[in-house]
Parts: C-alpha cells; structure tokens; sequence
C-alpha cells in the first residue's frame, strides 16, 4: 500500500496504519500512538508499504497543537496476499462532504 496526500486543506498530517481493532480513535487523538507516516504534506506519495494480509484501520491525524490528533479520516481495508493499492486522500468537496481516500489498484 502506498499513500499520495491531495487534501491540499488538510495541511500536514500523520497517518496511522493498524490491524482493525487494535487501536481506537480515541488513542489517536490522545497522541498515545506514533503513526505509521509521520509529517505527511500536502502532495508527497510515500513508498510502498509492506503488509501483511489481513483487516487495516487507515487514519489521517491532523495534528492538534499539543500532541494530540483531530482525526480526519477514519476508513477500514481488507488486503489479500498480492494487492497493492494506492490511497489518495482528498478534499471535501459538494458531492463528498468528508476528507477521504480514493482507492485505485496498482
């Protein structure tokens, strides 16, 4: 998996990548979790990210000032053995009234 950041109105932000159900939004926002892509800005595309198969909470933090997270998005994927996928977050916009990803198939 890899992530490309659109969502020029987020700014810089962190994204967390973990097993569905082992950390909650709450940990996020309390700053108790270090992100899996920390200082991600506006227009970076990470490398590829190794996982393994299995269920991911994918989460974007925006960083609220005193180490701690609002969270943005907050969506879950499910990998099989040989995907590869690439998530662009993007701005809310009339028809998507939410920041989100769209996912595309490498």
């Amino acid at each position: 998996m890899r992530a490309i950041h659109a969502a020029s109105t987020a700014g810089t932000v962190d994204v967390f990548v973990t097993p569905t159900g082992d950390v909650t939004v709450a940990s996020i926002e309390l700053g108790e979790v270090t992100p899996a892509i920390p200082g991600f800005e506006v227009a970076d595309v990470t490398g590829y990210l190794s996982l393994a198969e299995g269920d991911y909470d994918v989460r974007v933090g925006v960083p609220d000032g005193s180490g701690g997270y609002s969270v943005a998005i907050d969506e879950t994927y499910t990998l099989n053995n040989g995907d590869v996928i690439t998530l662009v977050a993007h701005n809310p916009d009339a028809s998507v009234p939410a920041f989100g990803f769209i996912v595309l198939a490498d």
